[in-house]
């Protein structure tokens, strides 16, 4: 770290113009990105002596003062959820994590996009959606088969048998999705969706 460039970009803010709080941020941006780097939460936490609620604070901070293109934020949420554990939950929904929180407000604008939403009501590290909305949010991935195939993969490790009656209601609810999608979006975007839920439910697309 070269002290004399801090000092100076100090002193060019005038001196007295940061407090407390924005050393911490500062201090702790700098961490992250060299001897901190990659390390969870809970590591942090233990290592810096201080709450893990802290830590979540500090990191969103750290990512508000020193902000990314929307770019970045794309490759970093494609980078999580291609190292997510996918769990089905409540017939259509599909839960998995992101303790990031910067990723789960891009995740969330991306929805509000789409006129839906994702729940974290119940912990705000743990994201529930719809496998449809799922599917919209990597649609434009160029990796994306590669990603579908890893979170069915992990979702069909991690979930239980459906009954029958529980299946046919997620199909009818899934085509009805199709229907009210087809009318928001670009056709590419509907035939992706369409041809994947086609393989996985054995959905008639045409009904």
């Amino acid at each position: 770290m070269d002290i004399e460039k801090v000092i100076n970009n100090y002193l060019s803010r005038g001196f007295g113009s940061m407090n407390k709080n924005d050393f911490e941020v500062w201090i702790f941006n700098y961490l992250l990105n060299n001897t901190l780097k990659g390390q969870s939460d809970n590591v942090i936490s233990r290592k810096l002596r201080i709450p893990e609620s802290k830590v979540k604070r500090l990191r969103y901070e750290a990512e508000l003062k020193n902000p990314h293109n929307d770019e970045y934020y794309k490759e970093r949420f494609y980078e999580i959820l291609n190292n997510r554990v996918y769990k089905t939950v409540n017939e259509n929904l599909i839960q998995f994590s992101i303790k990031d929180k910067a990723i789960r407000l891009y995740l969330d604008d991306k929805l509000e996009e789409q006129g839906s939403y994702a729940d974290s009501s119940f912990n705000s590290d743990i994201v529930t959606l719809t496998a449809s909305d799922l599917l919209l949010l990597i649609a434009d991935f160029e990796n994306k088969d590669d990603l579908i195939k890893k979170i069915k993969e992990s979702r069909d490790k991690n979930k239980k048998d459906l009954p029958a009656d529980t299946k046919e209601k997620l199909i009818e609810g899934t085509t009805a999705v199709l229907k009210d999608i087809g009318q928001h979006f670009a056709p590419n975007v509907t035939d992706f969706l369409s041809k994947y839920l086609q393989k996985e439910l054995n959905i008639n697309k045409e009904q």
